[in-house]
C-alpha cells in the first residue's frame, strides 16, 4: 500500500570517421529476416513506466480498500470515554455488516440522521426485536439489567426512558460516556443502512496500540432485579 532508471542504448560509431571506406566496412550486416510464423519481439518497457504502472495499481487498490473494506477514523469528542478519547485513531471494517447484522456490545461508526454530513461513533446496546428501557441510568434489555463495566462512572447519567422496541433492521446505540453522548436516546434507533462500519482496532497513539478489545459482549447484572 522500485523506482528504476531509464536505460538508453547509444548507437556505436566507427572510430575513424575520416575514412569512409573503413567506416562502410564496419557497418553491421542487416538483421536476418524473421522466420515465417515467428512473432516480432516487443520492445521492453522502461523502468519508469513499470514503476508508474505499479504506483497507479497500488493507488487504485488502496482506494478500493478505503472505500469498501477498511478505513481509518479519527475520534473527536468525549462521548465514548473512557474507551475512546479525542485524537485517537481506529480501524473501521466497512465490509462486515454486508454479511451479518450488528451485535450488542460492538462499536460502530454511523451517519448522524440529524446531520448526514457528520459521523458518530457509538456502541450497540440493543438490536432489532429487543426492547430497551432506562431507569435512573440503568439500562434494561428485555427486562434484564445490563452490567456495563465500560461506561464512564465519573459522569453519572440518571436518564429515564420508557420501554421502547427496536424496529427491524435498526439498532439502539449509546456512548460509553452516558452523561455526554448524543445517541439513540436523542435521535432514536439507527437504521442498519446508516452504519458505515465496525470499529475493531485502535492503532494510535502508540502507547495504546491494539489497546484491549473494543467489543464488549453483553453482560447481565444479576444483582439488579429484572423488570416486567
Amino acid at each position: 500500500m522500485t523506482p528504476g532508471s531509464d536505460h538508453v542504448e547509444e548507437e556505436q560509431k566507427p572510430e575513424n570517421e575520416a575514412a569512409p571506406e573503413a567506416a562502410d566496412a564496419l557497418k553491421p550486416e542487416p538483421e536476418a529476416a524473421a522466420a515465417p510464423g515467428a512473432e516480432p519481439k516487443k520492445p521492453a518497457k522502461s523502468a519508469v513506466r513499470e514503476w508508474a504502472e505499479t504506483l497507479v495499481v497500488a493507488l487504485l487498490v488502496a482506494l478500493v480498500i478505503r472505500s469498501f473494506v477498511v478505513q481509518v477514523y479519527l475520534v473527536e469528542g468525549p462521548s465514548m470515554e473512557p474507551t475512546l478519547h479525542t485524537f485517537e485513531r481506529v480501524f473501521v471494517n466497512k465490509l462486515v455488516y454486508r454479511f451479518r447484522a450488528p451485535k450488542p456490545g460492538e462499536i460502530i461508526v454511523l451517519q448522524d440522521p440529524a446531520r448526514p454530513q457528520r459521523e458518530l461513533i457509538k456502541r450497540v446496546i440493543a438490536v432489532e426485536g429487543e426492547t430497551i428501557e432506562i431507569r435512573q441510568g440503568i439500562v434494561y434489555v428485555n427486562g434484564q439489567a445490563l452490567k456495563e463495566p465500560f461506561i464512564n462512572t465519573a459522569i453519572k447519567s440518571n436518564t429515564n426512558m420508557e420501554p421502547q422496541p427496536v424496529p427491524e433492521d435498526h439498532v439502539f446505540v449509546m456512548g460509553d460516556n452516558r452523561g455526554m453522548s448524543f445517541d439513540s436516546r436523542n435521535i432514536g434507533p439507527i437504521a442498519v443502512s446508516k452504519i458505515d462500519g465496525k470499529a475493531f482496532f485502535m492503532f494510535w497513539p502508540v502507547d495504546k496500540f491494539a489497546y484491549g478489545p473494543l467489543d464488549q459482549p453483553r453482560q447481565i447484572d444479576p444483582t439488579i432485579s429484572s423488570t416486567k
